[in-house]
């Protein structure tokens, strides 16, 4: 069950594109960005953002874990459409379900109901393939071969797909993966930026303050490290002062030397969405 998600409310999340830097095959990747995104789903994340990491060149990997984060939050039936056979999935096979409300099985149409489909053409006609056991005529502008998210509306004794938008789908429904040059900038676009450092204040020190500004900001941003390297050497001090108006060490009396960014993101975020929703 998801914990329950506010209205108007966005949690973000920022990863570094070095989050693979100590994992050295495809496999071990693989399996990494599925913990990732079975935290993004758990938590209700809206939005994942992929910044650079300035000391390392990792664009290849960048690539690779948006491709991953994003074939997870696609729905089993329209997979195969939208991927087919690549060398970058073959451990896909490995990869937890998310399961998320996005995802559930429709056999057949029902009136208001939302769904993530495929543009497909036939006839000069364009269609919507939604998972059911036929395909949809379709209202809207996206192009043959796009994603879509459409709601079920009757027409007459059938059913047309019309296109929308995720902000009409109530609860829940997954999240988007996008790249981002710097993470300062995207600091800037959130009305709460938030980091994660072991060189932070303790969460018990800062919760009351961060419990606070969790409940009144609209789009809050959560931002972690690399595995080798923490915010504050990638950033530097100046920089995460400017940035972030939390550093925060959720974990001070850990037992391990060094908590890894996966295990750090069910961590903190289980405390983020206890403050957003307390």
């Amino acid at each position: 069950m998801h914990p329950p998600v506010m209205a108007g409310r966005q949690l973000w999340v920022a990863l570094p594109s070095s989050l693979l830097m100590e994992d050295r095959d495809l496999r071990d990747k693989t399996l990494k960005v599925g913990q990732v995104a079975r935290a993004m789903g758990v938590f209700c994340v809206d939005r994942v953002f992929i910044f650079d990491d300035e000391l390392d060149n990792n664009a290849r990997d960048a690539a690779l874990i948006r491709e991953l984060l994003e074939y997870m939050e696609t729905p089993q039936y329209l997979r195969k459409r939208l991927y087919g056979l690549r060398p970058s999935l073959a451990y896909a096979g490995l990869l937890p379900p998310l399961k998320l409300p996005s995802h559930r099985a429709m056999p057949s149409p029902v009136a208001g109901g939302f769904r993530e489909g495929v543009v497909e053409e036939r006839s000069g006609k364009k269609f919507v393939f939604a998972g059911m056991n036929f395909a949809l005529p379709f209202e809207g502008r996206a192009p043959t071969g796009s994603r879509v998210t459409v709601r079920l509306e009757p027409r007459g004794d059938s059913f047309a797909a019309r296109q929308t938008s995720r902000a009409e789908v109530p609860g829940y429904w997954g999240y988007t993966v996008s790249r981002s040059a710097g993470l300062p900038d995207l600091c800037t676009k959130a009305d709460l930026a938030i980091a994660t450092s072991r060189l932070g204040r303790p969460v018990a020190e800062a919760w009351g303050e961060l419990r606070e500004d969790l409940r009144g900001r609209e789009r809050c941003l959560v931002a972690f490290g690399a595995p080798k390297r923490g915010l504050h050497e990638m950033l530097g001090d100046e920089a995460m002062t400017k940035c972030f108006r939390h550093v925060i060490n959720a974990l001070p009396g850990q037992g391990v030397e060094t908590i890894r960014t996966e295990e750090a993101i069910f961590i903190f975020l289980s405390l983020v969405a206890f403050g957003m929703n307390a």
